[in-house]
């Protein structure tokens, strides 16, 4: 969803380097967009690890990732990817769609109801599997849900 459906991941970032500066870390931004979708505790460990934290406290774990949602919430201006919305029209009618994102599902709802409300046939969010992305869990999930044979399948 993000960076593919909506032009959000330049919030995402802002949000992680603000919640980060608040409890006094400044990890690199670029480590952000190349570990888009990784489960949140994942990305504030591996973060904390690169600058030098090797076992942080889930409770630090928790405050740094819930003040990066409460951030991400407020700045965030969601609007769908420039030509998105005409590519659905033309694929809608002629495969099943679904979405896997790493995004949690009070915003995966509002962004769907809000722009793509009827393109997709089922979703996999951030609460939907244990394991996030690069993982493959949430594919396979996506795989099952779809019900098609997974060599029918296009990521």
């Amino acid at each position: 969803m993000d960076g593919v459906l909506i032009d959000s991941m330049k919030y995402h970032v802002k949000a992680w380097m603000k919640a980060f500066a608040q409890f006094g870390y400044h990890p690199d931004e670029l480590e952000f967009y190349l570990n888009e979708g990784v489960k949140h505790p994942i990305t504030v460990r591996q973060r904390l690890r690169k600058l030098g934290i090797d076992n942080p406290d889930e409770e630090t774990i928790r405050k740094i990732y819930t003040l990066k949602r409460e951030i991400f919430e407020h700045i965030a201006d969601f609007k769908p990817t420039q030509g998105i919305i005409g590519l659905l029209d033309k694929l809608k009618s002629k495969v099943r769609l679904g979405v896997v994102t790493g995004s949690v599902s009070s915003i995966v709802d509002r962004v769907i109801s809000k722009f793509f409300n009827g393109y997709f046939d089922f979703v996999v969010d951030y609460e939907s599997t244990e394991r996030g992305k690069p993982d493959p869990e949430p594919y396979l999930y996506a795989i099952k849900l779809s019900g098609l044979p997974k060599e029918r399948i296009i990521a």
